[in-house]
């Protein structure tokens, strides 16, 4: 049937104080919240430490090196690890000829270098003794920091003076919906360990991941939970020489009480809900206005 013209525009009425006043208390109720919130494991003290126990990978012969955590929250894929290391790296050694990779990219007049790292995500392995299955992996590159000589003196010296590096991963690609206790791992290659060695004296074998709460006889994040913070998962050739640390393809073994020092986020819960909230308030003033 063919409608008849509209004889003039259409007459709507105004949006009432109470309809403007509920969406605004709507739009209030549902904006975001600050960022720790959407945290869901938090081993990272605040402010970040400009010194932290560290884990050298080529020092102690480690191919990947993590833990066995339970996130507070895992109805949501994972968003994003940020993880605390450390440089013992020296810019002059660039100069010097003592790093001797030609594959390294410097950057920043050679003050910094480009290092691909990875984060692992792995279910839980019924039984600690087992290398557990990947779920799911992340390499991504970052631009490390090197010390100046000053810096050397200032700080101790060689292999004693260090400078704090945050670096964060994006993760959102992967979707992926962990359990509430995984374990994580990272890994990066050096001269002789990681997934594929270099064979050469790079800035690399100056790089450590940072721990938390080292010594305290119950460390614990301070989101989250360490189901078993005097265990890491870390696979090293170290137990050859140390065998009271017997590691082997990622597994499970008693060492010093600490955390790793990383946080681990999922999307902000705020996003999917302001849209909601958004269009519901829309909704209701337009019902209102009719």
């Amino acid at each position: 049937m063919i409608q008849p013209p509209l004889l003039g525009p259409r007459r709507t009425k105004r949006p009432t104080a109470l309809s403007l006043l509920f969406a605004l208390s709507l739009s209030l109720l549902c904006a975001p919240t600050a960022h720790a919130a959407f945290l869901v494991w938090d081993g990272i003290p605040d402010p970040d430490p400009d010194d932290l126990p560290s884990l050298g990978f080529q020092a102690l012969s480690t191919y990947e090196f993590g833990d066995r955590i339970e996130i507070t929250d895992n109805s949501v894929p994972l968003d994003s690890v940020r993880v605390a290391w450390k440089t013992f790296a020296i810019q002059s050694r660039v100069t010097n000829g003592t790093y001797t990779d030609p594959n390294v990219t410097y950057t920043q007049g050679d003050t910094h270098w480009l290092q691909d790292l990875t984060v692992n995500f792995y279910d839980l392995p019924t039984n600690p003794n087992l290398t557990p299955n990947l779920l799911g992996s992340v390499t991504q590159s970052f631009e490390i920091p090197m010390l100046t000589d000053q810096q050397v003196i200032d700080g101790g010296g060689p292999d004693i003076a260090s400078l704090p590096v945050y670096g964060l991963f994006d993760v959102s690609g992967l979707e992926l919906v962990v359990p509430k206790e995984f374990v994580i791992g990272f890994t990066f290659n050096t001269q002789d360990f990681g997934d594929s060695p270099t064979g050469f004296v790079g800035p690399y074998n100056s790089l450590n991941i940072a721990l938390a709460m080292f010594g305290d006889p119950d460390p614990q994040p301070f989101i989250g939970i360490d189901p078993d913070n005097d265990e890491y998962y870390w696979d090293s050739d170290f137990a050859l020489t140390h065998p009271e640390f017997v590691a082997v393809d990622f597994t499970a073994i008693v060492s010093n009480r600490s955390i790793l020092a990383i946080e681990v986020a999922i999307p902000e819960p705020s996003r999917a809900l302001l849209l909601l909230c958004g269009t519901l308030a829309a909704t209701l003033v337009r019902r209102r206005a009719s």
